[in-house]
């Protein structure tokens, strides 16, 4: 997923969760090798928009793992408990847009 569409899209995501107000960030997170963090989202929309070869991010909306071969689809929208996991013997990224919905 392009960083354009990821936010061109928004608006959209925004109305189907019954929002009308929302901002927008930028996240760059590295991981260390072999870390695995946990992040809190709920009322915020996580869209993958460049992850390195090691990294996996899995929330109740999917699997974002891009270098498995036995993933039928990779999920880039993500939120409420979203896991990043870097399974790679080296620090790696995962680039995220993040809507955060506002009452």
């Amino acid at each position: 997923m392009t960083e354009q569409f990821a936010i061109h899209y928004a608006p959209q995501r925004v109305k189907e969760r019954g929002f009308e107000k929302f901002r927008l960030d930028y996240r760059d997170i590295s991981v260390n090798s072999k870390e695995t963090r946990e992040i809190m989202a709920y009322n915020e929309i996580w869209f993958v928009v460049e992850a390195g070869p090691g990294i996996r991010v899995n929330s109740d909306y999917g699997l974002y793992s891009p270098f498995d071969p036995f993933i039928e689809e990779n999920m880039h929208e993500h939120g409420d408990r979203i896991v990043i996991e870097n399974i790679s013997r080296r620090i790696d990224k995962v680039k995220f847009i993040v809507i955060v919905l506002e009452a």
